[in-house]
């Protein structure tokens, strides 16, 4: 049985991969309620996620837009685009190997194109949403991990993170391979299976992945 499990501070550090896209979202248009809101096991629609991005970044060198992803000059394995996490064809034939609960990795089966909406980037993307939650942080065993002035409110992960900052309980062996836990405010778990399957795949670093112990 593994003794770890990989915490990610994607959602901490999404500000350095955002790129400024514009897309088109599947027949049913995007669902108005997210993963936070629905019951527990209730699948993700296929509409709730975008079928074609593309490029809206028109600024130039000497009037920056702020995105620090230009997906007309290069494509990340992942960037943040109109809202979702979006993942090259190399993430998400890892992801789709495991468990993910009531998430999953939509195709942007249209494809993303360049601002002119005519000329398609190559390469297959999907949307990587996470919908499933466990409650394993243990903030006890935790080290470096920020605490909130207000007694009781959710822990944030540290300024710097290191692979053993994060502890957790065995309850995060249970259940899917992909998790949002309250107790660590805007974090995301992974399986000790499918992270070290990522970071086999050298996406340690793009996925910002730090190992947690298991306690």
């Amino acid at each position: 049985m593994t003794k770890h499990v990989w915490v990610s501070d994607l959602m901490g550090n999404e500000a350095s991969i955002l790129a400024k896209t514009r897309a088109i979202f599947g027949p049913e248009g995007r669902a108005p309620d997210g993963p936070d809101t629905r019951e527990p096991g209730q699948p993700l629609p296929p509409g709730y996620a975008p079928v074609r991005l593309w490029d809206n970044d028109d600024t130039t060198e000497d009037q920056h837009s702020g995105y620090p992803v230009n997906i007309a000059e290069h494509v990340p394995e992942l960037f943040r685009g109109c809202g979702f996490w979006i993942v090259s064809e190399r993430v998400a034939e890892i992801l789709q190997r495991f468990d993910l609960g009531e998430g999953a990795a939509f195709p942007v089966s249209e494809g993303l194109y360049l601002r002119d909406e005519s000329t398609r980037i190559p390469g297959n993307y999907y949307s990587w949403v996470a919908g499933s939650k466990k409650a394993a942080y243990d903030p006890e065993n935790s080290v470096n991990v920020r605490k909130e002035d207000i007694p009781g409110l959710w822990d944030l992960m540290p300024y710097f993170p290191a692979d053993g900052d994060v502890a957790v309980s065995g309850a995060a062996l249970d259940g899917p391979d992909v998790w949002l836990d309250d107790g660590l405010f805007k974090s995301l778990f992974l399986s000790g299976p499918l992270g070290d399957a990522l970071e086999a795949a050298g996406l340690k670093e793009a996925l910002f992945l730090y190992r947690a112990r298991v306690v």
